[in-house]
């Protein structure tokens, strides 16, 4: 009786380890906070809204790096694999118009781990700098300016 008891319960705790917490759980668990479950964020304490520009920042060369590296990803805690699927869950869903047309280029984790290891000083700076790019392309951030 003790064996199958034990055996069942090897059994659930493997299930339970195989089940992936969907992206959007993960979002809701580290970003909500900040950008609220409909991504408007706070720009008044400097947590820019996704919706409608997110997907803009795409365009920039930059802006895999910084959307990779903002201080909220950065302290997640999630891994390399997780953050990708979030990020890819928050341009999915976030993006609209902004998404480039045509298919975006997918976060995975080889390219997480890539980005996070060439982090750039100041994640703020650089999403002005890729901002102001933009703007001079003629491409408009919703709500911007922003702190």
């Amino acid at each position: 009786m003790k064996v199958a008891l034990v055996a069942v319960l090897i059994s659930l705790l493997s299930l339970s380890a195989a089940a992936e917490t969907p992206a959007r759980t993960l979002y809701l668990l580290q970003c909500s906070g900040c950008h609220g479950t409909d991504g408007s964020g706070d720009p008044r304490v400097d947590v820019p809204p996704f919706p409608g520009f997110i997907g803009s920042f795409l365009l920039d060369p930059s802006g895999r790096s910084y959307i990779t590296n903002v201080g909220g990803v950065m302290s997640a805690g999630l891994n390399d694999y997780d953050t990708a699927r979030v990020l890819n869950w928050v341009l999915d869903t976030f993006s609209g118009a902004s998404l480039p047309t045509g298919d975006f280029k997918r976060f995975d984790a080889m390219e997480v781990r890539k980005l996070r290891d060439e982090r750039p000083a100041d994640a703020v700076a650089l999403r002005r700098e890729i901002a102001a790019r933009l703007m001079k392309q003629g491409i408009k951030l919703p709500n911007y300016p922003w702190p």
